[in-house]
């Protein structure tokens, strides 16, 4: 009995222990479980602090980005403005400097006299302005050539402008040092000859220097005495805002000059006017280009004046101009109208060799062309002095039109031109140049004298267009008469040419045309039969 109570007890406390074993193994369980779960959570606090912590860094990020680009646009924004204020100021002085050329309206504009400082600083600012450097090329070139884009002062000295200012300066400074007011007394003042050492070359370089301290335009540096713009030169957008505010202007009397059209456009704000003068009579070529100081300011003048003629230029051609007389143009239609042209005659041209290809032979036998006739294309001009030459009669003419030819009888070309019955016949014979019989009928060869008389010439033009132009010139230039000079002598010219003379005058010119290329033909075969003799040998 004790023995049984006794493995009963046994197996008690083994079933106990083995309870307890469990019991104590599920409690290690749960304590790893809750730890596991604390690190997960740990683990998990510590990825959302890291991703709060990145997209703060983020955010920050951002927000600098944010102020960096505000930053640069603020720049951006003071870089225009100051480019703006830039420009602004240069055609203020462009427009100053104009009107200080042929309005003599500085003190106006200004309010006060200028005095020499400014008057300086004024001069240097208008040479490296937009308007003066795209057409000085020699400055261009002395900015280019420097690595800082820096020109020494002393280059100015020997600028005409400059050398004026200096002038007023060193003349001021003697008349304070000597008294002397008259030329009278500067030719009697014995040490007026030294004046060019009271002002020495290095105190005139200072005070352009001085003068340049406080300009919008321009930088100096105080040690090199060198000079600077405080924004680079860009030829090619300088040329491209010229040529939009710029107008063209034809059909000019030629007595007209810049301060005509200074006269004509006085209430709108000018910058540059370019009136080519004919090199010898020193007189308008009929066209012009004026340059404002906007586009806007060039449109409004353009609607302006485009519709109405001005008073200025019927007092200078003394007869009353009808509508159309003159036309004004932009920039950019003009040279439409430029390429155009060019363009139409490169095709006529090129049509022209097309056809006269065609029409020659493979073999060795000379072909004659063709010349393409067009019609109402010829002037005459009559009754022009002797011995005149035929380029003095090109150079009265050449404003008429982009490209004429010329042909023209002098007593000399009359000398050379008469044949007898036996040399026509030979000519005729050995020429081998068909002349066309629907233009004339002919029985020897064509001759100038027979269309023209001594002293008469005849002006071509590329097409009817181009002659009408020529004809509205003339009559704008000479009162409503149809007159050139030349030799300072008023020839006469006559627009309409009969059938016939205009038919004798084609043959004419395909006869001579043919003479021509039948010279060459023959040296070329010449010279064919000369390689082909050298060979045999």
């Amino acid at each position: 009995m004790d023995e049984y109570l006794e493995n009963t007890n046994l197996e008690e406390l083994e079933q106990e222990c083995c309870l307890e074993d469990y019991q104590h193994e599920e409690a290690e369980l749960d304590s790893h479980k809750i730890k596991a779960n604390d690190v997960n959570e740990n683990q998990q606090m510590n990825d959302e602090s890291q991703v709060e912590e990145n997209e703060e860094k983020i955010n920050q990020q951002q927000e600098q980005n944010l102020e960096n680009q505000m930053i640069e646009e603020q720049q951006q924004n003071n870089n225009k403005d100051k480019l703006k204020q830039f420009q602004d100021h240069m055609a203020f002085i462009t427009e100053l400097n104009f009107k200080r050329n042929y309005l003599n309206q500085t003190q106006q504009m200004l309010g006060e006299e200028l005095d020499i400082n400014e008057s300086l600083k004024l001069q240097m600012e208008y040479y490296f302005c937009d308007t003066n450097l795209t057409h000085d090329s020699y400055l261009r070139s002395i900015i280019s050539k420097s690595p800082k884009n820096c020109v020494d002062i002393k280059v100015f000295l020997k600028f005409n402008k400059i050398q004026q200012i200096l002038k007023q300066i060193q003349d001021k400074h003697i008349n304070s040092t000597y008294g002397i007011e008259s030329q009278a007394n500067k030719k009697n003042q014995k040490n007026y000859k030294n004046q060019s050492a009271i002002v020495s070359k290095k105190d005139l370089i200072h005070l352009i220097r001085d003068s340049l301290k406080e300009s919008n335009i321009l930088k100096v540096k105080m040690d090199s005495l060198k000079v600077k713009r405080r924004f680079p030169f860009n030829l090619q957008q300088a040329l491209k805002n010229s040529q939009q505010r710029t107008l063209y202007i034809d059909f000019l009397p030629p007595k007209c000059s810049k301060q005509t059209l200074v006269s004509i456009f006085g209430n709108f704000r000018i910058i540059n006017i370019n009136l080519p003068l004919q090199k010898n009579s020193q007189l308008c070529q009929g066209f012009a280009f004026i340059e404002f100081i906007s586009e806007e300011e060039a449109n409004q003048a353009l609607i302006t004046k485009n519709s109405s003629i001005p008073k200025e230029l019927i007092l200078l051609t003394e007869k009353k101009i009808g509508q159309g007389s003159i036309r004004i143009i932009t920039y950019k239609k003009w040279q439409e109208e430029k390429q155009s042209f060019k363009e139409l005659s490169k095709s006529q041209h090129e049509q022209k060799n097309k056809n006269t290809n065609q029409n020659r032979k493979s073999s060795d036998d000379f072909v004659s062309i063709d010349v393409e006739i067009i019609q109402n294309s010829l002037i005459k001009i009559i009754n022009i002095p002797q011995n005149v030459l035929k380029a003095e009669v090109v150079l009265a003419v050449r404003h008429l039109g982009y490209e004429f030819y010329c042909d023209y009888l002098d007593e000399a070309n009359n000398n050379q031109t008469k044949y007898n019955n036996n040399q026509q016949q030979n000519i005729i014979q050995n020429s081998n140049i068909q002349i066309d019989n629907n233009l004339i009928q002919q029985d020897k060869p064509p001759q100038l004298n027979d269309i023209l008389k001594v002293g008469q010439a005849m002006i071509r033009f590329q097409n009817s267009e181009e002659k009408r132009f020529a004809v509205q010139k003339l009559q704008n230039n000479y009162n409503n008469k149809l007159q050139v000079e030349i030799r300072g002598q008023l020839c006469d010219v006559v627009s309409t040419i009969t059938e016939e003379e205009e038919k004798s005058y084609w043959n004419y010119i395909k006869y001579k045309k043919n003479e021509f290329r039948k010279f060459f033909f023959q040296k070329k075969q010449q010279k064919k039969l000369n390689i082909t003799q050298s060979h045999t040998k």
